[in-house]
């Protein structure tokens, strides 16, 4: 077996940082065509109900997750001579969490659904959730600062997925034959997965049963914060569709689906980043510099969703047309209501990386629990008369309210503060930019886009929101080799 430890160049990590964020940006306008393709070839009832399907799969992964992926990246970067059990450990609790919440998930899409087509579909995605436990296995990439591994399967995914979307929308395939599409190209990526993974790391299924206790024991913390986190990121589609039914669950998806996909940004730097501030923790003078990256990853990520909120908002209804078709223009006014809800999920990512590796996750939950309930019950109270449009507010202002706690708390427990000066500048960049799109919001989308892509990156350099050289400085080769 190869060493527990690799010593990773800069210049590897670099091109692995760049190659992971050119791949997830490539899978996530592959995932805006199957999209498109979905919602032009299946009518919006049918969209709504495999949009139906694949909340209550969302939500039921969070649940067979409970944190442990999470848990586990950060005990294999602390010690790597236990990688392969926990990577057994791992996988076993995933697959068995994975067969049972499959098993309600189809419970609870049967008694919401009618239609035998719609249940049917609704029986392949569910079990997506077992075959994905594979995934798992991913955990080994970034422990070892190889993220850009993960991206592999998930593009070859991504690709055959829409092949097979393509395929069945030029057929007038029904509705079901989408499910088994979803469960062809879940089992295709696992097994991609793993056999990358086996390359990498061993897998060891010896006396697992105490690891597996002791991952469950960490991890449930961080578990019960994300249920709380996915039920009011995901309830609010499951009480649309139960109270306003499959049409307008369709134009509220198709808006939430920009959000999905605009999630590749935190996601890629906190999957590079914890690895980092889990071994900077494990060295003398290490708290300084994890203070560092704690800042740069907050203003990094708020460079790119503010102009993203803002500019996303002007270019809106060019966007909808272009994904979606005329059919959905309902969905412009939700994607701007939607859109700074990304500010908020961008800053929360490192927000809450900061809480987990500092195993200060009892206000964590706490902050999510009472987005929960308020998220829920404002839903249960505005859905049945104001629709989607309440639904889209409730997810804005819970984002707002939990970011918000958990910052405060983040302050007072270590002592970090968000960078309040260069966010404002972000902003004055942001501001400078929009000023220039909505003079073009009325042309062509893309005239649109690339004028913002031309000016906003020299004008945030230039008011020095952050440099080049932070960007450096932020993949050091120590680092790197520690990790």
């Amino acid at each position: 077996m190869t060493e527990l430890t690799v010593a990773v160049s800069r210049r590897r990590l670099t091109l692995a940082t760049a190659a992971q964020i050119g791949g997830r940006v490539i899978g996530a306008v592959l995932g805006v065509v199957v999209a498109a393709t979905l919602a032009r070839s299946l009518t919006r009832g049918e969209f709504g109900e495999l949009s139906l399907a694949l909340s209550i799969t969302t939500l039921a992964g969070t649940l067979g997750d409970l944190g442990m992926r999470q848990v586990a990246v950060r005990e294999m970067s602390r010690a790597p001579e236990r990688r392969a059990a926990i990577a057994g450990a791992l996988l076993t609790a995933q697959f068995v969490l994975g067969v049972v919440l499959a098993v309600i998930g189809v419970a609870i899409a049967f008694a919401l659904m009618s239609g035998h087509q719609a249940r049917l579909m609704a029986v392949f995605v569910m079990a997506t959730m077992p075959v994905g436990a594979v995934g798992a296995l991913a955990v080994s990439y970034q422990a070892r600062l190889r993220p850009e591994l993960v991206l592999v399967p998930t593009l070859i995914q991504n690709v055959v997925w829409l092949g097979i979307v393509l395929v069945l929308a030029a057929t007038n395939a029904g509705l079901v034959l989408y499910g088994v599409g979803a469960l062809a190209a879940a089992i295709l990526q696992s097994a991609i997965t793993a056999g990358l993974a086996l390359r990498l790391t061993e897998v060891s299924f010896v006396r697992i049963g105490g690891l597996i206790g002791e991952l469950l024991r960490l991890a449930w913390p961080i578990g019960l914060a994300g249920v709380f986190v996915t039920a009011y990121y995901r309830i609010d589609g499951v009480l649309l569709f139960h109270y306003r039914g499959a049409v307008a669950n369709a134009y509220y998806s198709a808006a939430y689906r920009v959000i999905d996909v605009l999630q590749i940004f935190p996601a890629t730097i906190g999957s590079v980043l914890l690895p980092l501030l889990a071994s900077a923790e494990r060295e003398p003078g290490g708290e300084a510099r994890a203070r560092r990256v704690f800042e740069l990853a907050i203003i990094l990520l708020v460079a790119i969703a503010v102009p993203v909120a803002v500019l996303g908002g002007i270019l809106a209804p060019g966007v909808v047309a272009l994904v979606y078709g005329h059919a959905y223009h309902r969905s412009v006014l939700l994607l701007q209501i939607l859109l700074p809800s990304f500010i908020f999920i961008s800053v929360s990512y490192v927000l809450i990386g900061q809480l987990v590796l500092r195993g200060m996750l009892r206000p964590y939950i706490v902050a999510a629990f009472l987005g929960a309930v308020l998220n829920v019950v404002v839903n249960l109270i505005g859905i049945p008369t104001g629709g989607a449009v309440v639904a889209a507010w409730a997810t804005v202002g819970t984002e707002a309210i939990v970011m918000a706690a958990i910052a405060v708390v983040v302050h007072r427990r270590l002592g970090y503060t968000l960078p309040y000066t260069r966010i404002l500048r972000c902003l004055v960049a942001t501001a400078l930019t929009a000023v220039v799109v909505w003079l073009v919001r009325h042309q062509p989308l893309a005239l649109g886009l690339l004028v913002a892509a031309v000016v906003y990156p020299p004008v945030v350099l230039g008011v020095r929101a952050i440099t080049i050289g932070e960007l450096r400085s932020l993949l050091s080769r120590d680092a790197a080799a520690r990790a």
